[in-house]
């Protein structure tokens, strides 16, 4: 695959549009968390909060801080200049689930940070691209006139040499 059409960023526009793979995907991860790095936090982001220790027992759950709505724009409506936007642009077939995940934990963080994320089908979202397709901001998961995503149940393969590792690979199936 000619280097230029491998996974890239380019400005606040990411281009998914080979196999999502470490040897084609690892820069863009860098990429991403270097943009996600030079966001502003925002005020009104999730803070952890010390419990009180009197409040402590063996069953707690602890609460990390309460977040404050932002604001939500329609598609129609023009998002001010202040809001970051990521414009995800995938004609993908797929790829590797442990990479798609590190890509949407970047666009979490970004989420986190106040990012509107755009996601654009522009003709297949195939598997793993399917995930990074619908992870997308409500309200602005576009799809165009001819694309498709495709899901499908996982495949998964291990070899194991216990018999007691069984169990263990079979809930990790399920």
């Amino acid at each position: 695959m000619a280097k230029d059409l491998e996974n890239t960023m380019v400005g606040n526009n990411v281009y998914i549009l080979t196999e999502i793979t470490n040897e084609t995907t690892n820069g863009l991860l860098i990429q991403l968390t270097q943009w996600v790095d030079k966001l502003p936090l925002k005020n009104n982001l999730i803070v952890p909060q010390k419990p009180d220790e009197k409040d402590i027992t063996d069953d707690t759950v602890y609460i990390i801080g309460k977040a404050n709505s932002y604001k939500s724009y329609t598609p129609y409506e023009a998002v001010p200049n202040n809001i970051p936007v990521l414009n995800v642009w995938i004609n993908s077939g797929g790829g590797k689930t442990n990479i798609t995940k590190s890509v949407l934990s970047v666009f979490n963080m970004a989420s986190a940070k106040g990012t509107i994320i755009k996601t654009y089908n522009l003709a297949s979202a195939s598997s793993s691209a399917s995930m990074i397709a619908i992870s997308g901001t409500p309200g602005y998961r576009y799809m165009a006139e001819n694309a498709y995503n495709y899901i499908h149940f996982g495949r998964y393969s291990a070899d194991t040499a216990h018999t007691d590792e069984i169990d263990i690979l079979t809930n990790d199936l399920k």
